[in-house]
């Protein structure tokens, strides 16, 4: 969803794309099925923000920050002739979410996850909070 707001000239502008409720979301339905830990294709990862910030086999830098043009992660999902290179055997995102990734790297590819996600609560700990670990 793209979100527009009036500015005080009268001009609509756009609030930033947000990662954790916008691209994300992309990333997790469309993408992290075949780029996770368990199966990296292309040795690309896309379940943790560093890694996802990381090349894979191409060596490429999939998401060059303010630079959505050079960015291999953008040019991947960009259909031409109505064909993407990713999500590979599946159809291409939606033009919609395509230029929400394409913001979201132009702004400055920024993490806003909240730091508390990824917490678990254990019932044999007494409701204690887990962290997970640390990256590798």
């Amino acid at each position: 969803m793209i979100v527009g707001v009036r500015g005080a000239d009268g001009a609509e502008t756009h609030a930033q794309v947000s990662f954790h409720r916008q691209v994300r979301p992309i990333l997790q339905a469309n993408c992290q099925g075949c780029h996770q830990p368990a199966k990296a294709k292309g040795g690309y990862v896309l379940t943790d923000f560093e890694k996802l910030l990381s090349p894979g086999e191409s060596g490429t830098p999939p998401v060059v920050s303010g630079r959505a043009a050079e960015s291999f992660l953008l040019k991947q999902i960009t259909p031409e002739d109505g064909k993407a290179e990713m999500p590979k055997g599946q159809p291409p995102l939606h033009e919609l979410e395509i230029e929400l990734v394409k913001r979201w790297i132009a702004e400055g590819a920024k993490d806003d996850t909240p730091p508390n996600t990824g917490l678990a609560y254990d019932t044999s700990t007494k409701g204690r909070v887990l962290t997970p670990p640390p990256p590798s």
